[in-house]
């Protein structure tokens, strides 16, 4: 691949600036597409939170994509629903629970540095 300056994620970047919204990494994969000499359409695919971003780029760039596959897709606010759905932890929870609310707050808190799934910032 070749004219990637300023791409955040490629050889040829800076780093990007934190934290990372949805928004951005759909314009990011965009200009990469371009730079990189790949015309539309596009197929995309996208897997859990990816799926949101490919959604997003669809929206976004309508006439360039010409379809879209979805493998377990994240909705957005699914986390949030799913956490406060689970009941206050007690001394004398069942570990299934507590397991269910240690994941669901990691997934939560610990996506790829400096990503905020709950972030889209409108431009």
């Amino acid at each position: 691949m070749k004219n990637l300056a300023n791409v955040p994620g490629t050889e040829a970047s800076d780093a990007a600036p934190y934290p990372r919204t949805s928004l951005d990494m759909v314009d990011d994969l965009h200009l990469l597409l371009d730079r990189a000499h790949i015309p539309p359409p596009y197929l995309l695919v996208g897997d859990s939170f990816g799926a949101m971003n490919a959604i997003l780029f669809a929206h976004k760039h309508r006439s360039e994509v010409t379809a879209v596959a979805l493998i377990e897709p994240l909705a957005p606010g699914a986390l949030t629903s799913m956490l406060a759905a689970i009941p206050p932890q007690t001394e004398d929870e069942s570990p299934g629970v507590g397991h269910a609310r240690r994941r669901i707050v990691g997934l939560l808190t610990n996506y790829s540095p400096g990503i905020d799934p709950r972030q889209v910032r409108p431009k």
